[in-house]
C-alpha cells in the first residue's frame, strides 16, 4: 500500500515527511515519547498506544483498548491514526495489515505523516546523563569528544567554543560515534542544519542531521531516548 494524506494542511506549520526514513524515524519517536493515539475508522474513535515500527516489515503494531479488541474492522480497512504532543498535533493515514491478535492490531506503514511542528521529532536533553557520548571526526581521521547537548532519532546537538575543530559551516558533513548507555556504539553522518551561539557567545550549539542512518541506530536511539523521564506538564 502507498497511501498519502487526503486532507490539506490547516495552518502556515503544518508540513508532510514523505521520506522513508523521515517516517520511520518519526514513528520511532511517536512510539516512545507520546504513545497514546487515536484510531478513526469506520465512524468510531478507538484509544490505543503505538509501538514501534517493525525492523524489517513496512507495518507498525498498535494496542487497542480491551473493549475495542473485539471490532476489528476487516484486513485493509482504511484507519486514520491521530496523536499529538503539546501543540504539535500529528495524522497519517495507513490499513489494517492481516487480522487482528487481539488487543495488537498491525497497521501498514504509512507512506506520508502530515505533522504541525517544523522539527521531525523532539530532541530530548542528554547533556551530562551518563552514557550518552559523541565524538566527531573533524577531517583527519581522529574522532574528538564533543559535548553531547541533546538527541533525537533524526539528529543531534553539540556544544563546541568557537574556532575549536571540527570547521562547522551550514551543510558541512561530518563522520561520527555516538554512545549510548546500553555500551553500544553507532557509526553515523552528520549534516550541519543549524548553528547559534549559546548564552555567554564564546561557545556554538551546532544542530546536525542525521544522513541515512541505519535502523539499527535509530533504534537503539529511540530505546535509550525512552528510558529517560518524560517531561511533565
Amino acid at each position: 500500500m502507498n497511501v498519502s494524506l487526503l486532507s490539506t494542511p490547516d495552518g502556515p506549520g503544518a508540513a508532510f515527511l514523505c521520506r522513508g526514513d523521515e517516517v520511520y524515524a518519526h514513528l520511532l519517536f511517536a512510539a516512545a515519547e507520546i504513545g497514546e493515539v487515536t484510531l478513526h475508522v469506520q465512524g468510531r474513535d478507538i484509544p490505543a498506544v503505538l509501538g514501534f515500527p517493525h525492523d524489517f516489515l513496512p507495518t507498525v503494531p498498535v494496542h487497542v483498548a480491551p473493549e475495542s479488541a473485539d471490532a476489528a474492522p476487516p484486513a485493509g480497512a482504511v484507519i486514520k491514526v491521530t496523536y499529538a504532543r503539546g501543540p504539535a498535533r500529528y495524522a497519517f493515514l495507513t490499513e489494517l495489515s492481516g487480522p487482528p491478535k487481539g488487543r495488537r492490531w498491525t497497521l501498514a506503514l504509512p507512506a506520508t505523516v502530515e505533522r504541525t511542528e517544523r522539527r521531525l521529532v523532539e530532541r530530548k536533553s542528554v547533556l551530562g546523563i551518563p552514557g550518552f557520548a559523541l565524538r566527531v571526526d573533524p577531517g583527519d581521521g581522529t574522532p574528538r569528544p564533543l559535548p553531547l547537548l541533546d538527541l533525537a532519532t533524526a539528529g543531534l546537538a553539540w556544544v563546541q567554543r568557537r574556532g575549536a575543530p571540527p570547521d562547522v559551516s551550514l551543510g558541512a558533513a561530518f563522520s561520527a560515534q555516538l554512545f549510548l548507555p546500553d555500551g553500544s556504539v553507532h557509526p553515523l553522518h552528520l549534516t550541519i542544519m543549524n548553528l547559534r551561539p549559546t548564552g555567554t557567545g564564546d561557545d556554538l550549539v551546532v544542530g546536525a542531521h542525521f544522513a541515512s542512518p541505519s535502523r539499527d541506530a535509530t533504534g537503539a536511539i529511540a530505546r535509550a531516548l525512552s528510558n529517560l523521564p518524560r517531561p511533565t506538564g
